[in-house]
């Protein structure tokens, strides 16, 4: 959080099963993350996502207080620009060479023996899954595609609600 600029005395994190970001009021944002003890990966990652939510929120033009714009344009504006710094800061060699060092001064065991190299190439690693997200930003955009496809068979009567794990 502190490396994306995101300031302590408005935004505060906490512990859920379900990440998400939310605006307290004028200029304070909680975030959730959930962690995992094995993977520090997606710790890393879900923290930058839902910081991504809350710097959109932080800098969204104190004048549309109290308007239909109050928190963004739309959640596509919101999720794109945590996605934005999920997979084009947080998974750029750049952003991930500045933090190295302070991954290896935390957590000096569980990267024993792992070098920057590796650590950029676990991070950036492509392969489906089921999980949207902890979805690589390559199949992310799949899982939409395939949630929207589902979506519109739920709407037009063409797939019932027990059929969405065959399809």
């Amino acid at each position: 959080m502190q490396v994306m600029g995101l300031d302590p005395a408005h935004c505060v994190l906490g512990e859920t099963e379900n990440p998400f970001t939310q605006e307290l009021y004028d200029d304070d944002v909680c975030i959730t993350t959930h962690y995992y003890l094995n993977d520090m990966i997606s710790n890393l990652f879900s923290v930058i996502h839902e910081g991504g939510h809350a710097l959109y929120e932080l800098h969204v033009d104190p004048s549309l207080r109290f308007t239909v714009l109050a928190g963004g344009g739309s959640i596509g504006l919101h999720e794109s620009q945590s996605r934005l710094f999920e997979n084009h800061v947080g998974r750029s060699r750049e952003f991930l060479s500045f933090l190295w060092s302070k991954l290896l001064e935390l957590f000096p065991e569980n990267l024993a023996g792992v070098n920057f190299e590796e650590f950029y190439r676990a991070v950036n690693y492509v392969e489906p899954g089921l999980i949207r997200t902890e979805a690589d930003e390559l199949t992310y955009s799949l899982h939409i595609m395939i949630r929207y496809e589902l979506e519109k068979q739920f709407l037009n009567g063409s797939l019932t609600v027990c059929e969405p794990p065959a399809a």
